[in-house]
């Protein structure tokens, strides 16, 4: 039961990415083949990324990787899938579960259909409140309230990731605490450079000359999203 429902989460949320942006792996993949980008930036950072397993280099790269995709992870979307599958879990996995499922089975025997009706039981035993799907009250409770913010979303707002970036900069922080910054910024450069060069090498930029009758109707749309739910590159404006 709890693989089923690890994969279950996964698949849902691999399906979501590839549908509307890069998948978290995408990113973070892209995001670990060019730390070079930073070199000049903010040589201080470059050098802890590639920092062996110290501290410093381990702490740096685990903060980039989860701000490489923490953008997709706050918008609107996105937060009511979390707090949706948090809710399930916390409100129907008590320490102890069982599951009932009914289930005809049926089978073409020479001809003849055989249909027997079949009832399984199953129960979920959680040995301890430090089970693996066991959703503390702490957890619960922070996600029922959404996150608002003052403009766009991170995953769209550029100007002000850069703001950020700047700030964390010019203040001296640490690689570590500079990181998850870093790390959401190039998450939006990677999402403008799909939606800008990517996407237009294959479709061309979105722009036609169209009937009357079919001004609105976004007739690529259909033939873009059927190649995107296989590939990675759609990013929505």
């Amino acid at each position: 039961m709890k693989w089923f429902i690890l994969c279950f989460a996964g698949a849902t949320m691999l399906c979501a990415g590839l549908l509307y942006a890069h998948d978290p792996a995408t990113h973070m993949y892209i995001g670990s083949q060019t730390f070079d980008v930073w070199q000049d930036f903010d040589p201080e950072f470059y050098s802890a990324l590639c920092e062996g397993n110290t501290n410093t280099g381990v702490f740096t790269r685990k903060f980039y990787y989860l701000g490489l995709i923490l953008p997709d992870m706050v918008d609107t979307v996105a937060q009511l899938g979390t707090r949706e599958l948090i809710t399930e879990l916390y409100e129907n996995l008590p320490e102890d579960s069982t599951i009932t499922l009914d289930y005809t089975f049926s089978q073409n025997i020479l001809g003849v259909w055989i249909r027997l009706p079949v009832t399984i039981t199953a129960t979920v035993k959680m040995k301890s409140n430090h089970h693996g799907l066991k959703i503390r009250d702490f957890t619960y409770n922070n996600v029922q309230d959404p996150m608002y913010f003052n403009g766009n979303f991170p995953n769209t707002n550029l100007a002000k990731l850069k703001e950020m970036v700047d700030y964390a900069k010019s203040q001296g922080w640490t690689p570590e605490e500079k990181a998850l910054i870093y790390g959401a910024y190039m998450h939006v450069i990677h999402d403008l450079y799909a939606h800008m060069v990517l996407q237009p090498s294959l479709f061309g930029h979105a722009f036609s000359i169209e009937s009357d009758s079919a001004a609105g109707k976004g007739l690529l749309e259909i033939p873009e999203c059927y190649y995107e739910a296989l590939t990675a590159t759609h990013i929505g404006d």
